[in-house]
């Protein structure tokens, strides 16, 4: 029975490893931000995101895609080690989901643009 699910997360990372990737290249094509972001002012960035906003919800679909595919890459790892160090095996899963909720909320917070 272990044997079996231990095959199975296995399994799991080996596919997020390949979304990572995947989803990598797909960042290199849309966009997240204006150009010149920084130096932007608010009615270029409503503007900007006016004309691309399929792009920009795309982008970030895909980028929490990405992190939901590294946070499963992170626990499978975490999974191979629980044999031999099950106290780090554990810190690090508590430590890898506390990082995604991190980054779900700081994507509330700052990548969805308010006009």
């Amino acid at each position: 029975m272990m044997a079996k699910l231990d095959d199975q997360i296995n399994r799991l990372g080996l596919w997020a490893v390949f979304v990572v990737l995947i989803s990598f290249v797909i960042t290199l094509f849309l966009p997240l931000d204006v150009p010149d972001g920084l130096s932007a002012t608010q009615a270029e960035r409503v503007d900007w995101l006016q004309i691309n906003r399929v792009a920009f919800i795309l982008g970030w679909i895909n980028q929490l895609l990405a992190m939901m595919a590294l946070t499963a890459v992170f626990l499978s790892t975490t999974w191979q080690i629980r044999r031999t160090n099950p106290l780090r095996a554990l810190i690090a899963g508590l430590v890898t989901c506390a990082s995604f909720i991190v980054f779900l909320v700081s994507m509330a917070f700052w990548h969805i643009p308010c006009s």
